[in-house]
């Protein structure tokens, strides 16, 4: 599987006049396909992300944050839960589309240490195990109820929030297969991660749900090229996989009001598109927490 970019759109802070519809363009084994600048919940209807985000700018190699911070993993997957009166959304995508000047550096084994690789630091190691992470924008409108969020990715993913005026975002669950990022997290907002390997490997088995929608739609329309059989099993297990996961993450999180899938995209409405564009944070000024199965590499 491969992606790549036809029209960003996000490297500057000026909307651009082209139509939003048709902003990326994938190649999915060798079929091609397109999807919204801004993926949400209706389906048809998208804009440009600098209409809700002003001035929003693509991420350089000099905007290193702040600082990283490990979270803690708890052993049995318990992350925090929304309250009662919360509208909650899972937002599941397979990854992506956005490459950073990040990379997350597997450690083998726990408490190993890698030489002169330090948190945010060692530009121009070497390294057999380190993933370029992809960065997805999470933008919140307004909503007068508080607002959960269970963020799924398969690939390695820094997910970047920007919320809305006078929204109470309480709690966000990053759950993923590969190591997760999460910044410009409100101050009150709880942040749990679950994401395959130690200590969580007896409670979660990896099997991050991507959508089918969007995934297994390829495959229907490749299916004259490829044998019955083999499809039907890709097909088949591709639904126990996504059903094995909606089942896992609703007896850990609860009931979603909304889901909201992509097999890639670069950003995400969660809501109504706010009346006032959400001012723009450059990831120099934030602290990212990371899960640490991982060391993160900046440069």
């Amino acid at each position: 599987m491969s992606s790549s970019l036809l029209i960003m759109g996000c490297s500057e802070s000026s909307i651009p006049t082209k139509p939003p519809t048709d902003n990326i363009y994938h190649d999915y084994y060798g079929l091609t396909y397109h999807s919204p600048a801004v993926t949400m919940n209706t389906p048809g209807s998208t804009f440009w992300v600098q209409e809700i985000v002003s001035d929003f700018q693509s991420t350089r190699r000099g905007d290193e944050p702040d600082s990283f911070t490990a979270v803690p993993l708890d052993s049995s997957c318990r992350v925090p839960r929304p309250s009662s009166g919360a509208e909650v959304t899972f937002i599941e995508i397979g990854g992506g589309t956005v490459k950073l000047p990040l990379h997350f550096v597997d450690i083998p084994h726990e408490g190993e240490q890698i030489p002169g690789v330090n948190q945010g630091g060692g530009r121009g190691i070497k390294m057999k195990q380190a993933s370029q992470v992809r960065r997805v924008d999470v933008i919140i409108g307004e909503n007068q109820a508080p607002v959960y969020l269970m963020l799924s990715a398969y690939s390695e993913t820094l997910w970047v929030l920007h919320v809305s005026e006078n929204v109470d975002l309480e709690g966000v669950a990053v759950v993923g297969y590969e190591a997760q990022g999460l910044t410009n997290v409100p101050t009150n907002t709880k942040v749990g991660f679950v994401v395959y390997g130690k200590p969580q490997q007896e409670c979660w088995k990896g099997e991050v749900g991507r959508p089918v929608d969007q995934t297994w739609g390829a495959f229907e329309r490749l299916k004259d090229k490829r044998s019955k059989a083999s499809f039907e099993k890709e097909i088949n297990d591709a639904k126990k996989q996504y059903a094995n996961f909606q089942t896992w993450v609703r007896w850990h999180i609860g009931h979603p009001d909304t889901i909201i899938t992509a097999y890639t995209t670069s950003h995400v409405l969660v809501g109504a598109k706010p009346k006032t564009p959400i001012p723009y944070q450059s990831l120099k000024s934030q602290k990212v927490l990371y899960t640490p199965t991982v060391k993160p590499m900046w440069g």
